[in-house]
């Protein structure tokens, strides 16, 4: 068996280990790549793949991006993750804070414990208040320990990230690569964050008790022996010596991760969904669009080499009248604001829906198209009556939440909206006095997006697209008469997502 793991950036090597997802594979002989942090192409993944081959005894050639392996007479891929399956937030379930505290300027440790079942960690969440984009934090994640004791024993550092603050209140979201995820099962999981800052805040919730989160007791401890400064990596364990426990607060952070129990597939592509994911979202609010509109919003890229898209979907809600459709689009562009987006290239028409479906994701299969690894793109529908769009109301975002309505709008890979006129609102859209843009879906795209008439509502659309990226294959070439592997025809984004 052969699986990879890379550097995270701090010299620590990540990674998710095959045999927590299919156990048939405990006990094989195992050799294990190490990658460099960053995207890493296929020819020189092969390339430390036939080094650690031969490092292990195996006799490994090949060229360019393929391994060819003398011995065995068959081989096989394993399943990568499908990222198009449900998730959800787990932490903190607060959406807005109500105190700000001091600037980031400590370490501040947060526990949680994951729920039963195997779930995989695929993104962290960390809201700020005030924030300055001159400032940057680091973000990390360990596993093991005893949260309510507070015992750092046989914790174990799994992630870590520096990023950039935010301008104003926002939040921080974080998606780890596909090399970096980690699985978990009822685990006890740390969130750290620290920084020097002395302008941008942490999100904390003053409310004693831990309605709204998955949080434990321990919701804030200040740690000592940990640098705040985030060029300085953190301890591989948080029971490394010098580290201790300066004080604890009991007023919530509000840090949570993305877990989801995606299940995965045997081609050995990676696929994933960007967008909206939850189906929650099919029980909030609903527009027919009446008067007609080009609705958008925007959402990143994942940062992966050979990213095309394949899909594009939206959440239609309790209308879709026969002969009643949306026209489904997408814009290449630069960001959030209008001169990011104005000018945007049309990355795909799709054309219309079909059927009367309601309550249910309706969408368009896309002829593979290449995309910008991490710029973004706008997903817009254009609709004129008779069918709805479902949506998570952005003015949520403005009072605190209920636990229960959290979920509709998270997880998904829009940026935090601060209401209608906000002006890096993730949602765009246009209506029918556009003398630029028709709403008839029956009429194609008329070009690049023109920005000038378009305004910002300040919700979240339920809009997605479906990606993948080429896997591996096995091939056909042999060695000596005997049967090779093609073990790395994959060009993989083992950096930023």
């Amino acid at each position: 068996m052969v699986r990879w793991t890379h550097d995270d950036g701090t010299g620590l090597q990540v990674g998710t280990n095959p045999v927590q997802w299919v156990p048939e594979l405990a006990g094989l002989a195992s050799t294990v790549v190490e990658l460099p942090a960053g995207n890493v192409s296929a020819a020189t993944r092969a390339s430390l793949t036939r080094a650690a081959l031969q490092a292990d005894g195996v006799a490994a050639t090949g060229s360019g991006a393929q391994v060819i392996v003398s011995g065995p007479g068959s081989g096989s891929i394993g399943g990568s993750p499908d990222d198009a399956g449900g998730g959800f937030m787990w932490g903190c379930r607060r959406e807005v804070p109500n105190s700000t505290g001091n600037p980031i300027n400590a370490p501040l440790l947060t526990h949680l414990t994951t729920p039963a079942g195997v779930h995989r960690v695929r993104a962290v969440r960390v809201p700020v208040f005030t924030g300055d984009a001159a400032e940057e934090i680091a973000i990390e994640l360990y596993t093991g320990g005893d949260g309510v004791t507070a015992d750092f024993t046989g914790t174990t550092r799994r992630f870590s990230r520096r990023v950039q603050c935010p301008a104003g209140d926002g939040e921080i979201v974080v998606v780890l690569a596909p090399s970096e995820v980690f699985a978990v099962d009822a685990a006890s999981l740390w969130i750290l964050v620290r920084g020097q800052c002395t302008n941008t805040h942490p999100g904390l919730h003053s409310t004693g008790d831990l309605t709204g989160s998955d949080l434990t007791d321990r919701q804030i401890i200040v740690l000592s022996g940990v640098s705040t400064d985030p060029a300085v990596a953190a301890p591989s364990s948080l029971a490394a010596p010098g580290v201790g426990i300066s004080g604890a607060f009991s007023v919530k952070q509000m840090v949570a991760v993305g877990l989801d129990a995606a299940p995965y597939i045997g081609n050995g592509e990676r696929r994933g969904v960007q967008g909206m994911h939850s189906d929650i979202v099919f029980t909030r609010s609903q527009s027919t669009l009446g008067a007609g509109a080009n609705v958008g919003v925007v959402t990143p890229i994942p940062n992966l080499i050979g990213i095309v898209a394949t899909r594009h979907e939206v959440a239609v809600g309790s209308t879709h009248d026969s002969g009643r459709q949306f026209r489904l689009h997408g814009f290449g562009v630069d960001g959030l604001l209008d001169a990011e987006i104005d000018g945007g290239p049309v990355l795909w028409d799709a054309g219309e829906t079909t059927g009367t479906a309601t309550e249910a994701w309706v969408g368009l299969d896309l002829a593979d198209v290449p995309l910008t690894p991490g710029a973004f793109a706008m997903l817009e529908v254009r609709g004129n009556g008779g069918i709805s769009i479902r949506f998570e109301d952005g003015s949520l975002g403005q009072a605190d939440r209920s636990a229960a309505a959290f979920d509709a709008a998270d997880p998904m890979d829009f940026a935090w909206s601060q209401g209608a006129g906000d002006p890096d609102s993730p949602e765009v859209e246009i209506n029918a006095s556009s003398p630029t843009h028709s709403t008839d879906p029956a009429v194609p795209i008329e070009g690049p997006f023109d920005a000038t008439s378009s305004f910002r509502p300040g919700n979240y659309p339920g809009q997605r697209f479906h990606w993948r990226v080429a896997g591996d294959s096995v091939a056909n070439a042999s060695q000596g008469g005997q049967p090779g592997r093609g073990a790395a025809t994959l060009a993989i984004d083992l950096g930023d997502m």
